[in-house]
């Protein structure tokens, strides 16, 4: 299974297991972040890392539409 080191927007899925992963929303990969593979979470382990994520992504999106915002990364 590959993975992808997110800068995009991460959703959250259930596995048939019953455990959380964070993925990427654009490719349905799971996420890596902070050099940690997001697969095997709970769910609110997995909630705080899509929040978190998503905010931050937020954040740079807004800046980026402001004049002479930066570009998103």
């Amino acid at each position: 299974m590959s993975s992808i080191h997110s800068h995009g927007l991460l959703g959250r899925r259930v596995e048939s297991n019953g455990s959380w992963t964070a993925y990427d929303v654009f490719t349905g990969r799971p996420a890596c972040v902070a050099e940690q593979l997001m697969v095997g979470l709970t769910l609110d382990e997995a909630t705080i890392a899509v929040l978190a994520n998503n905010r931050s992504y937020a954040h740079r999106y807004a800046r980026a539409l402001s004049p002479g915002g930066e570009t998103i990364n």
